[in-house]
Protein backbone atom coordinates (compact mmCIF):
# COMPACT_ATOMS: atom_id res chain seq x y z
CA UNK A 1 0.00 0.00 0.00
CA UNK A 2 2.71 2.36 1.25
CA UNK A 3 4.58 1.63 -2.23
CA UNK A 4 1.43 2.75 -4.46
CA UNK A 5 0.86 5.78 -2.32
CA UNK A 6 4.90 6.63 -2.88
CA UNK A 7 4.57 5.83 -6.77
CA UNK A 8 1.70 8.09 -6.93
CA UNK A 9 3.20 10.56 -5.36
CA UNK A 10 6.44 11.07 -7.21
CA UNK A 11 4.63 10.75 -10.59
CA UNK A 12 1.83 13.49 -9.68
CA UNK A 13 5.14 15.57 -8.49
CA UNK A 14 6.96 14.81 -11.70
CA UNK A 15 4.00 16.08 -13.14
CA UNK A 16 3.93 19.46 -10.99
CA UNK A 17 7.68 20.01 -11.31
CA UNK A 18 6.83 19.91 -15.31
CA UNK A 19 3.86 22.42 -15.59
CA UNK A 20 5.33 24.49 -12.73
CA UNK A 21 8.92 25.10 -14.29
CA UNK A 22 11.47 25.87 -11.56
CA UNK A 23 9.03 25.86 -8.66
CA UNK A 24 7.88 22.52 -9.71
CA UNK A 25 11.81 21.22 -9.26
CA UNK A 26 11.67 22.73 -5.76
CA UNK A 27 8.16 20.88 -5.03
CA UNK A 28 9.86 17.82 -6.05
CA UNK A 29 12.46 17.67 -3.95
CA UNK A 30 10.72 18.78 -1.38
CA UNK A 31 8.41 15.37 -1.77
CA UNK A 32 11.51 13.41 -1.98
CA UNK A 33 12.95 14.75 1.13
CA UNK A 34 9.46 14.36 2.89
CA UNK A 35 9.31 10.94 1.48
CA UNK A 36 12.74 9.57 2.48
CA UNK A 37 12.70 11.50 6.09
CA UNK A 38 9.17 9.60 6.51
CA UNK A 39 10.55 6.29 5.44
CA UNK A 40 13.64 6.98 8.10
CA UNK A 41 11.38 7.17 11.10
CA UNK A 42 8.95 4.79 10.40
CA UNK A 43 11.60 2.11 9.60
CA UNK A 44 13.83 3.53 12.74
CA UNK A 45 10.35 2.91 14.83
CA UNK A 46 10.08 -0.49 13.59
CA UNK A 47 13.26 -1.13 14.99
CA UNK A 48 12.58 0.48 18.08
CA UNK A 49 9.61 -1.69 18.80
CA UNK A 50 11.71 -5.30 17.63
CA UNK A 51 14.21 -4.10 20.34
CA UNK A 52 11.88 -3.62 23.05
CA UNK A 53 9.78 -7.46 21.89
CA UNK A 54 13.53 -8.67 22.03
CA UNK A 55 14.00 -7.75 25.25
CA UNK A 56 10.97 -8.80 26.76
CA UNK A 57 11.37 -12.37 25.25
CA UNK A 58 14.99 -12.44 26.52
CA UNK A 59 16.54 -12.56 23.33
CA UNK A 60 20.22 -10.94 23.46
CA UNK A 61 22.03 -13.48 21.01
CA UNK A 62 20.92 -14.96 17.74
CA UNK A 63 21.68 -17.72 19.91
CA UNK A 64 19.21 -16.99 22.03
CA UNK A 65 16.37 -16.50 19.44
CA UNK A 66 16.56 -20.30 18.42
CA UNK A 67 15.27 -21.01 22.25
CA UNK A 68 12.49 -18.40 22.08
CA UNK A 69 8.54 -20.07 20.60
CA UNK A 70 8.34 -19.38 16.99
CA UNK A 71 4.28 -19.51 16.68
CA UNK A 72 2.21 -16.25 17.09
CA UNK A 73 0.16 -17.71 19.99
CA UNK A 74 3.29 -18.61 21.46
CA UNK A 75 4.89 -15.06 21.10
CA UNK A 76 1.70 -13.67 22.55
CA UNK A 77 1.48 -15.94 25.19
CA UNK A 78 4.75 -14.99 26.68
CA UNK A 79 4.30 -11.45 26.45
CA UNK A 80 1.23 -11.72 28.33
CA UNK A 81 2.86 -13.89 31.04
CA UNK A 82 5.50 -11.09 31.40
CA UNK A 83 3.34 -8.12 31.30
CA UNK A 84 1.41 -9.87 34.34
CA UNK A 85 4.27 -10.36 35.66
CA UNK A 86 5.54 -6.73 35.36
CA UNK A 87 1.83 -5.50 36.67
CA UNK A 88 2.45 -7.25 40.42
CA UNK A 89 5.84 -6.34 40.90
Amino acid sequence: MTSKRTIVGTVLAVLLAYFLGPLGGLLFLSLLFGLTLSNYQRTKKIQEDLQLIKEKLGIATEEDFEKVPVSDEEIERELEEHAGHDRKE
